[in-house]
């Protein structure tokens, strides 16, 4: 599993469980939320029109600003 879709499924879990459940120790409950985070960083692979302009606002052709770009466009999608 991908360190991006763990971090997904943690916050999905925290959402959920609101610390209730400690990750780690509830299998099935994780599981679920791997499962889901998957889903949603696999839904988030192909970038929207508006995501794509943000990430050009954030990007220098001398020298890419890809961390910047790359919040500037989930910055956007989560508008």
């Amino acid at each position: 599993m991908s360190e991006m879709v763990e971090r997904v499924a943690k916050a999905i879990h925290q959402e959920r469980f609101g610390g209730k459940l400690i990750w780690g120790h509830y299998p099935d409950s994780e599981k679920a939320c791997l499962e889901e985070a998957r889903a949603a960083v696999e839904a988030m692979r192909e970038p929207t029109e508006s995501m794509i302009s943000k990430g050009y606002d954030h990007v220098d052709y001398g020298g890419a600003h890809i961390e910047s770009a790359w919040r500037a466009m989930v910055d956007e999608a989560l508008k």
